[in-house]
């Protein structure tokens, strides 16, 4: 399956995001990549510090990635960035399904 991003754009084929379908089908062991502004607005992860998960930001107009973490913005999480942030990164977050909840 592949997600198509506002631009236009894909992303890399992911998984499911449900952490109940990755154990059942068998694949609970790999990380699974997700794009903060698809998850719910009240989803833990949108409201952790960026500097406190694996994140990195891709620009949807040049595709360069970066590790925001390092940056002044490390202590907001993503609910907090204004929508100049949201509208022209992907913020991608690389998850172990077997350390914590997806959803």
């Amino acid at each position: 399956m592949r997600a198509m991003l506002p631009s236009g754009c894909h992303v890399q084929e992911r998984k499911n995001l449900r952490l109940h379908d990755l154990q059942a089908s068998g694949e609970g062991e790999e990380d699974v990549t997700v794009l903060l502004h698809e998850l719910p607005h009240h989803h833990h992860l949108r409201n952790s510090a960026l500097q406190s998960i694996d994140v990195r930001i891709r620009c949807r107009h040049t595709k360069a990635t970066r590790d925001p973490r390092t940056w002044k913005i490390k202590n907001n999480s993503y609910n907090q960035l204004n929508d100049s942030w949201q509208t022209n990164f992907d913020f991608i977050v690389t998850y172990e399904p077997e350390s914590e909840h997806l959803i």
